[in-house]
């Protein structure tokens, strides 16, 4: 099963917003949770997820 669905994902590629919440509602807590893993600092780990969202929200 995937975390995203496929029609989800072809409308983040036209430019849908609502796409993009839908993927930044189901996989920025995982993001978060492995940047902070890996960081062990939260501020790095935010800054993780705003820059992984933002470089998904400009492809």
């Amino acid at each position: 099963m995937h975390l995203v669905e496929k029609e989800t994902i072809r409308k983040l590629q036209e430019g849908s917003l609502r796409a993009f919440e839908q993927v930044y509602d189901t996989l920025s807590h995982g993001v978060y949770s492995v940047s902070f893993n890996l960081t062990q600092d939260r501020f790095l780990a935010e800054e993780v997820v705003q820059e992984v969202f933002v470089k998904l929200w400009g492809s």
